[in-house]
Formats: C-alpha cells, structure tokens, sequence
C-alpha cells in the first residue's frame, strides 16, 4: 500500500469489457486506449509504524482528534465529483515485468475511503474515446497509456472526463494543503503522520483508499 505505482502491475490490462456494475459497460471503438485497472483491498487499514521506525520525520503530526476533526462523509454525486477526482501522469521505467512508459491515471487523491460507490463516465477528445467507464469500490485508480502507435502522446484532462452516473457515500479527509510534506522514503508521494493513542499512522496522497470509519 505504501508504493502505490509498485503495486500497479497487481491491476488488470483490458481494452473491453463485460457488463460491470453501476450500470455501466465498457464499450470498445477504434479510439479506445489499453486501460489499466489497479485494485486494493477494501479492508486496508492505514499505515502503522513505530517510534522507531518513522522515516519521514518532516511530516506533521496529528493528534487523533485533530485527524478526527478533518474526516468527513458526503453523498457522492454528478454535481460534485470533480471535487474528489484529478489526473496525475507518471513514468514508469523499463524492468523485467514491463516495458518503459507513460501513463495517465485517473484516481482519488485525498485520504479516502469508498463505501457503496460508483461512478460510470465517458472520455472524449481528438485523441481518444472511451464510453461507460466504470470506477467503483474495489478501484484504486485507472490508467491510460500516454503513447499513440506512432509514438507520439496524446493529451487527457479531467475536462475530458464526463461523468454520466454517480451514486453511493464518500469518506474522506479533508486537511489543509501545508499539512502535506514530501515522503522522505525515495518515492515522490506527500503524507502526514497521526498518533491516536498508542498508535502511529501515516497517509499518502497516491491515491489507495484506506478505512477511515475505524476513527468515527
């Protein structure tokens, strides 16, 4: 959970697919992208470390009821969801699993946790099209590979993302943005840290949902 872009190859590469839920299919055109698919647990609960184990000692630190005091609870809808969802590019370099890329990736970027959730939306531009995509719980985020057959990149933004159905509840952290500091762990993520108690927590911004329900 810790190395978001290390657990990508646990996603599933599909072009089209059946029937999902929400309502929604995947339908195929000749503009559709290889999209990728990566999944987490929906019980993950978040980081725990020790006092002797902190690495990103720049992070802040919460109490548990400060934390406590950012978490909220919303209906997830049409109207709002461009407030959760952004686009993040990454670079991914040449190793024995896969071959050297760039991707585009599709995700929730705060501290989250879904609960019955789903979003069905369209992408369309002049570079691509792909209809009835779905994002739903058991989702950690979608990719799409940036390179076109003839090795130039095509563009994608959340403008031309369009979401046609939403539905479900939406727990998330709200925290201030100068509360996020670089990880010191060689990975280009934020996070801040959290002590409830006797336990330490840390979260990320890389986009895995983890349990937030377990502190309301």
């Amino acid at each position: 959970m810790k190395k978001r872009k290390y657990a990508i190859f646990l996603g599933i590469i599909l072009i089209v697919a059946g029937t999902i839920a929400c309502g929604g299919k995947d339908t195929a055109s000749e503009k559709d992208r290889i999209k990728e698919i990566e999944v987490y647990d929906d019980d993950n609960e978040p980081v725990t470390i020790q006092e002797n184990e902190i690495v990103n000692t720049e992070f802040y630190e919460l109490s548990g009821d400060k934390f406590r005091s950012y978490i909220k609870k919303e209906k997830f809808t049409k109207e709002n969801w461009k407030e959760f969802f952004s686009i993040r590019e990454e670079h991914l370099e040449y190793n024995e699993y896969q071959s050297e890329g760039d991707l585009y990736h599709l995700g929730i970027y705060k501290v989250h946790q879904k609960k019955d959730f789903c979003m069905v939306f369209d992408i369309v531009n002049d570079d691509m099209e792909s209809r009835d995509n779905v994002f739903e719980k058991g989702t950690g985020t979608l990719g799409w590979g940036q390179n076109k057959s003839d090795g130039t990149k095509f563009q994608l933004t959340i403008d031309d993302v369009s979401c046609t159905k939403a539905e479900g509840t939406i727990i998330y952290v709200d925290i201030p943005e100068e509360l996020w500091q670089p990880c010191s762990d060689g990975t280009d993520r934020k996070g801040f840290r959290v002590k409830d108690g006797e336990k330490l927590y840390e979260f990320y911004d890389d986009g895995t949902p983890v349990k937030l329900d377990m502190f309301i």
